[in-house]
């Protein structure tokens, strides 16, 4: 559509003109859900020693046969090594997670034995190295473990603490103003006179932000009134990196954000793009401050704030990618064709002859946040393309993500 910013070249100006947040050093008990900023290594190799992966006995793979009878010198369990000497013809008893006495080569599973009286029954032969994780095998001293740019999750807590960081880099958390517009909307907890309607925008999209990594700063509702909104936005700016307003920039004489940006001397790198919905967004920066204007409209807010919101916090905590990320899935149902407009489509997982499939949701237009709640995953199709029928293939995003 003329004049309209392809939905690509919108991420892409995002991502360019995202600032750079600061190295914040905490606890790694408190750094889930930040990006790292300085790549971690390993203090040591893991495993540390040759670990047993069974309970069982622990022996030599040469005297173990069918029928072969061991005596159980000692007890080799997780954190209480076993000491002593074990003889030929000898065995250890042994648990999952303890260190492979250094006289064995094999771990015989307790299934494969029988024990009276101190002495294991084999019923079968051991090879060399059975069931034994050796010592450095998934990965050694020195090496990267997790690199910066990279989303502290729960597995990379668990693995930046087996190797001893208790302290680490990472970024600052990115301060997110909320500033729902309109004169029509009331607290949550009022009860809506005529023409008026509660403000649900600013739960969803603290949400949304949350899920990126953001502290949100929230702020009162502006007025659809210049003077007002003007003040709204200062506040705004002072308090947060990022300030995010919601509704007033489509095309009305009470679409104001646009007109009080420029009257601050922020600089609109772009305002509408080619998408369905979220046609209004507006992105701007005023210094080292961004301001993201999404559109009134729950859906479209929500979209905008998930496609091009998370990626622009992804970009100022230094995450390693920040862009989409896209899988094609088959589609369970057939879709229209596209207007003019690249369209996301609210989707929810089911199956296609067995493997799985997208199907969209029913809505009713962009303000049907009830239906859009429903909504698992969403999809992307270009501008202009045909009919899908059920089977077809269809971009889906995996990240930006509708769930964290």
């Amino acid at each position: 559509m003329k004049d309209l910013l392809p939905i690509a070249d919108a991420l892409a100006m995002v991502i360019r003109h995202a600032p750079r947040l600061p190295v914040v050093s905490m606890a790694l008990s408190a750094a889930g859900g930040r990006t790292l900023a300085c790549r971690l290594v390993a203090d040591r190799d893991q495993p540390p020693f040759d670990r047993s992966a069974m309970d069982g006995i622990a022996t030599r793979a040469a005297d173990t046969h069918p029928g072969a009878l061991l005596r159980i010198s000692g007890v080799a369990a997780a954190g209480v090594p076993f000491m002593g000497t074990m003889p030929v013809g000898a065995c250890v008893r042994i648990f999952t997670g303890a260190v492979v006495p250094s006289d064995a080569d094999t771990v015989v599973p307790v299934e494969r034995i029988s024990v009276d009286n101190e002495v294991a029954s084999l019923s079968a032969s051991a090879p060399v190295g059975q069931h034994i994780a050796r010592q450095g095998c998934e990965t050694r001293e020195g090496a990267a473990i997790v690199e910066a740019g990279e989303l502290l999750t729960a597995t990379r807590l668990a693995v930046a603490a087996a190797f001893g960081h208790a302290q680490i880099q990472v970024s600052r958390a990115p301060r997110v103003a909320i500033v729902p517009t309109g004169d029509e909307l009331v607290d949550v907890s009022a009860t809506p006179g005529p023409g008026q309607i509660r403000d649900s925008n600013r739960y969803a999209l603290a949400q949304i932000f949350r899920q990126g990594g953001a502290e949100v700063v929230d702020m009162p509702t502006a007025a659809d009134e210049a003077t007002a909104l003007h003040a709204s936005l200062c506040s705004a700016l002072r308090a947060a990196d990022v300030v995010v307003t919601c509704g007033g920039v489509s095309a009305g004489d009470l679409d104001l954000v646009a007109p009080a940006l420029s009257e601050l001397g922020a600089n609109i790198l772009f305002h509408k793009i080619a998408i369905k919905p979220g046609k209004p967004l507006l992105f701007a920066t005023l210094g080292e401050k961004i301001v993201l204007g999404l559109p009134g409209n729950p859906v479209s807010a929500a979209v905008c704030a998930l496609l091009f919101g998370l990626p622009l916090l992804a970009a100022m905590q230094g995450r390693g990618s920040p862009s989409w990320q896209i899988v094609r899935l088959p589609l369970a149902q057939g879709l229209p064709a596209v207007g003019a407009r690249d369209e996301i489509v609210p989707l929810f997982v089911t199956s296609l002859a067995g493997r799985m499939a997208v199907s969209p949701i029913a809505t009713v237009g962009s303000a049907d946040i009830f239906a859009f709640s429903r909504a698992q995953l969403l999809g992307m199709r270009p501008a202009g393309q045909a009919p899908l029928a059920a089977g077809d293939a269809l971009d889906v995003f995996l990240w930006p993500t509708l769930h964290p």
